[in-house]
């Protein structure tokens, strides 16, 4: 952070609840500042950083806690700016650990990774109309910390593989009802 500061380089980064900042002086750990409130900002450094930044922290539903350390004059739109990436960080997430995982193929020549990525893509999408196919427009049950259960992605996934595995021909009506392939005249 005291490089991005020194190169004028703007950010919203989720600091560890375990941190500790100095406020006015006093030095408190994240945690035990953010039990006392529900919500907040600060102002303040973080233990070893040379540069003043903007803390804005909430309490998420199931008791986690969003914090966000900032340079900007506000740290409100940090948060807004953080829950609009978050649909970002779960498609990463879903792409890499919880189900494709690319990185495993371990390609180097230059121009595969761009078909790769498309495969990627087109599979993304696949598992996303086979989620629909399979719930409908019904809500993913969450659990008692208030997430859900699967991601839509995950929950996609899974029913084409059950279909592929059980009811190869499921499969086949969902790839070809679902979202028609249209060829491309060239």
């Amino acid at each position: 952070m005291d490089f991005l500061s020194r190169n004028n380089v703007s950010f919203a980064i989720r600091p560890r609840e375990t941190m500790n900042v100095r406020i006015k002086g006093c030095t408190y750990s994240l945690a035990p500042l953010l039990r006392r409130h529900r919500r907040g900002a600060w102002i303040g450094r973080l233990e070893g950083m040379r540069h003043e930044m903007r803390f804005a922290a909430r309490r998420l539903p199931g008791g986690d806690t969003l914090i966000i350390a900032t340079d900007t004059c506000d740290a409100g739109p940090a948060l807004r700016d953080c829950r609009r990436r978050w649909g970002i960080e779960c498609m990463f997430a879903d792409t890499k650990r919880r189900g494709l995982n690319p990185e495993d193929t371990h390609i180097t020549e230059p121009v595969k990774p761009d078909t790769l990525m498309a495969i990627v893509a087109l599979a993304m999408a696949r598992a996303y109309r086979c989620a629909t196919g399979a719930r409908g427009r019904s809500v993913i049950n969450r659990k008692t910390q208030a997430r859900r259960e699967k991601s839509w992605f995950r929950t996609g996934l899974d029913a084409l593989r059950r279909w592929l595995l059980l009811d190869p021909s499921k499969a086949i009506r969902a790839w070809t009802q679902n979202a028609p392939m249209r060829q491309i005249k060239q």
